[in-house]
């Protein structure tokens, strides 16, 4: 559906479009997690809660991508497997969370 909304709010929506490379807002789908990008230095941080509406966003699930890739594949360090290209590809998209229904 195209006029489905994908973030919380309208603000969000437009804050997280993809083709704004201006917006100070980030959304990793692969570990469902929202950011601010710092303006001093490189890198951002984690926000927990929408700064347009205040809606609480779901939990990051780093934590869950990375026991599962552990417990499930077998990786001793998923985020180096990661760089060397041997994850699977759902674990590089929302994929992999949407099937397990997190």
């Amino acid at each position: 559906m195209e006029n489905e909304k994908r973030y919380c709010c309208h603000q969000m929506e437009l804050s997280l479009d993809e083709n704004d490379d201006i917006s100070p807002w980030s959304y990793n789908a692969r570990q469902r997690s929202y950011y601010v990008k710092s303006v001093n230095h490189p890198g951002s941080a984690q926000v927990n809660y929408c700064p347009f509406c205040g809606t609480k966003f779901p939990e990051p699930l780093f934590d869950e991508w990375w026991r599962i890739l552990e417990e499930e594949y077998g990786f001793e360090n998923p985020g180096s497997a990661r760089r060397e290209g041997l994850v699977p590809p759902e674990f590089q998209t929302d994929e992999w969370w949407k099937k397990r229904g997190l």
